[in-house]
């Protein structure tokens, strides 16, 4: 990884939690990255499926599932830590 300048910063403490919080946000940045990455195989290989003669009913209700799923997690997750998550999140129509 790179480092910035930090002129603009002052001390030692203030170095310190710039470089730990641009850690965890590249590493934020990669695990998204890596999980979207999955994510369009997944897609892709739903529409083969059912393109080969697979059932949508089945794999939606796979879809189904996992969205399910992380959907329940972020708002336990949310609740857990008094920050909702999807308050943060934009999603384009």
């Amino acid at each position: 990884w790179w480092e910035l300048p930090l002129s603009g910063f002052i001390g030692r403490a203030s170095y310190g939690l710039f470089h730990v919080t641009f850690n965890m946000q590249e590493n934020l940045h990669h695990q998204l990255s890596e999980a979207k990455s999955i994510l369009f195989k997944a897609l892709d290989n739903s529409f083969e499926m059912v393109k080969n003669g697979g059932s949508k009913q089945e794999v939606g209700q796979v879809w189904s599932d996992f969205l399910s799923d992380f959907y329940k997690r972020i708002k336990q997750e949310s609740r857990a830590r008094r920050e909702n998550l999807l308050n943060w999140v934009r999603v384009p129509k």
